[in-house]
């Protein structure tokens, strides 16, 4: 929630403050919302967080490089999406739910 409503310092001093087993799910939702605010720095150090955690999920791959495009860094965009084009992963699929 701090992370939604644009307070992601706080958000981070929380995530690092959770057992590490906890946290792992946070972690993501922080990076998350570090995209949908375009905070660039934090979310790199996020997303090389959770890589080393989770090197083979491509929805960070995906999420950072979305951030990059977001501010207009189209060289990192493209990087990133190498990154996950070379380690033979796939983005996962777009989906919606209709209520």
């Amino acid at each position: 929630m701090l992370g939604r409503a644009g307070r992601l310092h706080e958000a981070h001093k929380f995530v690092e403050s959770l057992p590490s087993q906890q946290a792992h799910g946070v972690w993501g939702a922080l990076l998350n919302a570090c995209s949908s605010k375009s905070e660039v720095k934090m979310g790199e150090s996020i997303a090389k967080h959770l890589l080393h955690l989770e090197p083979e999920n491509s929805g960070y791959y995906v999420t950072i490089s979305n951030l990059y495009a977001y501010r207009d860094m189209w060289s990192g965009a493209v990087q990133v999406r190498s990154i996950l084009q070379d380690k033979g992963l796939v983005k996962p699929h777009g989906h919606s739910t209709v209520g």
